[in-house]
């Protein structure tokens, strides 16, 4: 991949901020890093001075141009953000500024058929509406609120055919040591119901107070008991003390707490969360970030989890190289239809700041805060389970990551990931494996018009038959991670074989869309 950067014109302001059983190791089948690269902040005269809190930057993938490539936009807590535009080889320019902020989605509210944007942390949350050719015109998501916004999740919680959105809020000025005695409340987390005409209204009643009142870092909307409708889940900072990670049910368009009968509602410092079906079983399961050891949390097909990391291998060692873990996702890299992990690491806070310096000497906590945090990249080796490939894949990143994303950038078959931290973007393509080559392994390339004001089908199932093998996703692209939304787009991985066999899509009010006999390459299923 190739990077222009042209002269920057910077716009907007920013106000900061079970019982587990040992399994054998699996071996491991490197994957070797391809075209690659990297934009250093600092290099292009932008702030990435500490502190900012422990919020941002954000990063989103989508087309906003109408060309049909993915583009990029990046977002800082400094105060500054940035448009960069894909020619669809991969060869990326800089073309335009944002509002800075703490995170960033995409996705089409207004139902017109293009991404709009919603950046969020920086006083009045932006949607940034598409004029169709990557032109954006702002406007606040709600005049006057101000409260301290992390992420932003879009689903059709209701059925009804247009997008609604959760807010995850934090508190702009945090004191850490009264939290862990204490306990606190962050600003109120948020849902925004669609009015079917592009706006969004604020539904008070979807939220009971444990729900709303938790220090928030990020929600992913899931059908964890596959009853067709979009559940919520929410990733608590501070736990123990304050307000433990929440599941609500949806019943009929409102939401219900179930977090007691899930047995998911962690009391630890979350961060962020990922939402997939490694162990192909049909149902959907959650890994979630913290400070110490992150947690794979697997559905038990109920709705109802257990923790299952180091059975199934989906674990990170707790040690002082891997402390804080931000966002995280599942994506099938080497299209062999295994959804393999990526997590995002990074240091809390630079040394000497107050929190930083508390973290430290907090008898409470086991906390190392390692300037160099390696990012981690877990290789899901089906029935051999999984391993950590990182560092031969060139994906073992010591900055302070955060935010990660994906989407397919450069016209080939593979997804490629994208991440951000306060001072760098990167691009990071995991090329051809070994095994890829032999086989020549290629993917079913996933979009979906819902022809409705939901035109890219956010909160639908895809179920894929290929050979003896049943995959499920969801069209869930800002459910995952943390500060940031993936590209509208499910990736197919065909492994040895050479096309998808059958397909049907679950659309959110519960009408289905089938397929069969599907080709490697691109594809958009219409309803």
């Amino acid at each position: 991949m190739h990077l222009t950067l042209p002269a920057l014109l910077l716009a907007g302001a920013c106000t900061r901020k079970g019982a587990d059983s040992a399994a054998p190791e699996p071996p491991v089948a490197a994957l070797p890093a391809g075209s690659s690269w990297r934009l250093d902040a600092a290099e292009l005269g932008l702030d990435t001075s500490w502190p900012v809190g422990f919020g941002g930057p954000g990063v989103a993938v989508g087309d906003w141009d109408g060309d049909g490539d993915a583009d990029l936009a990046w977002v800082s807590p400094r105060g500054w953000g940035l448009l960069l535009d894909n020619d669809g080889s991969g060869h990326f320019e800089v073309s335009g500024s944002l509002p800075g902020g703490i995170g960033v989605s995409a996705a089409d509210p207004d139902g017109d058929g293009d991404l709009d944007l919603l950046v969020v942390g920086a006083g009045e949350d932006q949607l940034l509406l598409n004029d169709g050719a990557g032109g954006f015109q702002a406007r606040a998501l709600v005049a006057g609120d101000t409260r301290f916004t992390h992420s932003a999740s879009w689903t059709d919680l209701d059925g009804d055919g247009d997008l609604d959105l959760f807010l995850a809020r934090y508190v702009a000025s945090l004191n850490g040591a009264v939290i862990l005695d204490q306990g606190g409340v962050g600003d109120g987390n948020e849902v925004l119901l669609g009015d079917g005409q592009g706006g969004l209204l604020p539904d008070e009643g979807q939220l009971d107070p444990a729900a709303r009142d938790g220090l928030s870092f990020h929600g992913a909307w899931v059908d964890v008991d596959l009853d067709g409708d979009m559940d919520l889940y929410i990733a608590n900072d501070f736990g123990a003390t304050a307000t433990p990670n929440r599941l609500l049910r949806n019943d009929g368009g409102q939401l219900h707490d179930a977090t007691e009968a899930c047995t998911c509602g962690l009391a630890q410092f979350s961060m962020g969360v990922a939402v997939g079906d490694p162990d192909e079983d049909g149902d959907p399961d959650l890994f979630v970030t913290n400070l110490g050891p992150p947690v794979y949390l697997q559905n038990a097909g109920d709705g109802s989890f257990f923790q299952a990391g180091l059975a199934t291998g989906l674990t990170v060692p707790d040690d002082a190289v891997h402390d804080s873990s931000w966002g995280a996702i599942f994506v099938d890299v080497d299209l062999d239809g295994h959804e393999d992990l990526a997590i995002a690491y990074g240091q809390l806070n630079a040394p000497g700041t107050q929190m930083a310096d508390w973290l430290a000497k907090h008898d409470d906590v086991s906390f190392e805060n390692a300037a160099a945090q390696p990012d981690v990249l877990l290789h899901n080796l089906g029935a051999e389970g999984f391993a950590d490939e990182a560092a031969t894949a060139g994906f073992a990143e010591e900055g302070v990551t955060k935010a990660i994303a994906s989407g397919e950038l450069d016209g080939d078959p593979q997804p490629e990931i994208v991440r951000a931290g306060l001072d760098f973007l990167e691009v990071w393509d995991p090329g051809p494996t070994q095994a890829q080559a032999q086989a020549q392994a290629q993917a079913v390339l996933l979009r979906l018009d819902a022809g409705a004001a939901n035109r890219f089908g956010l909160g639908a199932r895809v179920d894929a038959r290929i050979g003896d093998r049943h995959l499920t996703r969801w069209m869930q692209p800002s459910s995952q991670g943390s500060f940031s939304s993936s590209a509208p787009e499910i990736v197919l991985g065909l492994g040895e074989a050479d096309q998808v066999d059958s397909l049907r899509v679950t659309w959110p009010d519960g009408e289905t869309t089938t397929a069969s006999n599907l080709p490697p390459g691109p594809m958009t299923l219409r309803r």
